[in-house]
């Protein structure tokens, strides 16, 4: 699952409630068995090596 959230408000008004909302969004996916990571981290070549040889069945 990919959940992307945006900051700020385009109207410039300081409530901002995707980041009001975030703590109880990452309790619910993460009890839920999700695992959270962000979008740099999961793209990171050296955090996700991919293997070049068939493993073993």
């Amino acid at each position: 699952m990919i959940l992307q959230m945006h900051t700020g408000d385009p109207e410039g008004r300081t409530e901002v409630i995707d980041a009001q909302a975030l703590p109880r969004i990452l309790d619910a996916t993460t009890a839920h068995g999700y695992r959270v990571t962000d979008l740099r981290t999961l793209l990171t070549p050296a955090a996700h090596p991919m293997s070049t040889t068939a493993s073993p069945n």
